[in-house]
């Protein structure tokens, strides 16, 4: 029983922490905070367009990837998904197909940030370019 308490409060740690920021503006500390120079995690940026979930669903959003990004000394992850679902109840308000930068931790789960692709300024453009 002990176990399986352990178990399913893993699963829920997994589960609230892939809950990403919409944010205004992406800055250097955001990008640290995917890049954490463990060699042991990829950290990724990636260009993502949003749908709503499939009908009879409407509790998740799903992401399909178009674009990794190298983060300084970890390079793009080796293996690299093409879809992905983040749960609609963190709290974010995403538009539908619509695209966005993507700011992960850990290859595509430990997400840390959202910013809508057409509100880029070229300073961040140029960050992004950086990395």
């Amino acid at each position: 029983m002990k176990t399986l308490l352990a178990v399913l409060a893993l699963c829920a740690l997994a589960y609230t922490k892939n809950c990403p920021e919409l944010i205004e503006e992406i800055t250097q500390e955001n990008i640290n905070d995917v890049n954490t120079g463990e060699m042991l995690y990829k950290h990724i940026l990636a260009l993502v367009t949003v749908y709503k979930g499939p009908i009879g669903s409407e509790n998740v959003y799903d992401l399909y990837y178009h674009e990794y990004y190298d983060v300084k000394g970890t390079g793009a992850p080796l293996v690299q998904r093409d879809y992905q679902s983040l749960k609609t109840d963190c709290g974010l308000e995403l538009e539908d197909d619509t695209e966005y930068y993507l700011g992960c931790k850990t290859e595509n789960s430990d997400c840390k940030f959202l910013k809508p692709l057409d509100e880029l300024t070229p300073e961040e453009e140029k960050l992004l370019n950086e990395q």
